[in-house]
């Protein structure tokens, strides 16, 4: 089957669409990942004291705590920038004990955001989530580059 140029663009704007999709999603899913991990040092943190109420492992670990800012009470469990699924049971459990339910902690909160919350604001596990952000920003560069000159070649 031969394809026309008119063609080539309806399938390049369907995988440009498709793409943005998914990487809306993607930013949407992991905004507090990104902010956390990339814009780090624009970030003014505040603390507070924090309570943990669940510490559960398993291939992921899932850490609940409840802290209080300005007489207002927050429930959260991000840990730190990165997936909570880590390399296996052990690290999970190993993460779990420092952890425990009943344990006070300190809560780092953005500045005047309190929902922003984060009990290892320095750690940052995004490596390959930011690789593979990158590469997606690659092929979308691609893709453009290739429809403009699609558009070019049929004038």
């Amino acid at each position: 089957m031969k394809y026309t140029d008119s063609t080539k663009e309806a399938v390049l704007v369907r995988l440009a669409i498709i793409m943005s999709l998914i990487f809306i999603g993607v930013v949407a899913v992991r905004f507090t990942d990104i902010k956390g991990g990339l814009f780090a040092d624009f970030i003014e943190y505040e603390t507070t004291s924090g309570l943990i109420v669940s510490s559960v492992p398993k291939m992921k670990f899932h850490i609940e705590y409840v802290f209080e800012v300005k007489g207002e009470k927050y429930t959260n469990n991000k840990v730190n920038f990165g997936p909570s699924k880590l390399r296996g049971l052990e690290e999970a459990k190993a993460l779990v004990s420092k952890y425990p339910v009943g344990k006070q902690v300190v809560v780092y909160y953005q500045k005047g955001n309190p929902d922003f919350a984060v009990l290892q604001p320095m750690v940052n596990s995004n490596h390959a989530f930011f690789i593979g952000l990158m590469a997606i920003s690659c092929f979308f560069g691609w893709l453009i580059y290739a429809m403009v000159s699609l558009k070019k070649s049929q004038k």
